[in-house]
């Protein structure tokens, strides 16, 4: 069922990135010295853009039909949901909330993207 689908997938999607940036949080930016906290924050950016392409190459992955545009709709509810917790809870302002879920939905979509070419890529060569 795709009802199914779409719930689990945005629950589950969201926990995931809610986990990854807790564990980046504690681990990276709470527990390093001063002196390379530059370091920390470039490593830890780059783990979770790497995190958001892997969650959305997982959700392309398990589609039922159309891979890219199901995958499309979760992302941007999952982008849609973010946005408003991070309106809620956060203490940014509000073009950088815009300015970072831009990022997160553009991520998302490399990770569908990955997916949806590494599939016709195999179909391509099983002609």
């Amino acid at each position: 069922m795709k009802l199914n689908y779409y719930i689990q997938n945005i629950v589950g999607s969201f926990l995931s990135i809610v986990i990854l940036a807790a564990v980046i949080r504690f681990t990276l930016w709470e527990n390093t010295p001063e002196q390379y906290y530059l370091v920390s924050a470039v490593f830890g950016i780059l783990v979770m853009f790497l995190g958001f392409i892997g969650v959305g190459y997982f959700n392309a992955k398990h589609a039922p039909d159309n891979k890219f545009k199901q995958s499309s709709c979760v992302h941007l509810t999952l982008v849609i949901f973010t946005f408003v917790t991070d309106l809620l809870f956060g203490h940014s302002d509000t073009y950088i909330v815009i300015i970072r879920n831009a990022g997160y939905l553009a991520a998302l979509q490399i990770g569908a993207y990955f997916f949806v070419k590494r599939q016709s890529r195999n179909l391509h060569f099983l002609k």
